[in-house]
């Protein structure tokens, strides 16, 4: 099954171009970024890590937190958050990328 979104991980400033808008991005934020616009983001990969998410993994998570889904009058971009626990989230990615893994429950 394809990716439709990613967790991106920026663990190196940087500034970039995204869909014809200027950004700076600062170390140890995160981004949700749709399939489509994660393409805009690929010139800048050695400057953060990621982990995709297929459709079938977010329709589990969403089933077993009952999170109501919202579908937004303008959809956004990407979504962007700040001051995160960097240690635990590069641990979290790394886990989640290796060959060794084994997600029962979360796959």
């Amino acid at each position: 099954m394809s990716l439709v979104c990613s967790v991106i991980f920026i663990h190196h400033a940087f500034n970039a171009n995204i869909l014809d808008k200027d950004y700076a991005f600062s170390d140890g934020e995160i981004l949700m970024v749709d399939n489509a616009v994660r393409t805009h983001f690929e010139p800048y990969e050695r400057h953060f890590k990621e982990i995709g998410f297929n459709e079938n993994t977010i329709k589990k998570y969403l089933q077993c937190t009952n999170i109501q889904t919202v579908t937004m009058p303008v959809p956004a971009k990407f979504l962007r958050a700040s001051n995160v626990p960097t240690g635990l989230l590069n641990e979290m990615i790394a886990y989640l990328n290796s060959e060794e893994r084994n997600h029962h429950n979360f796959s």
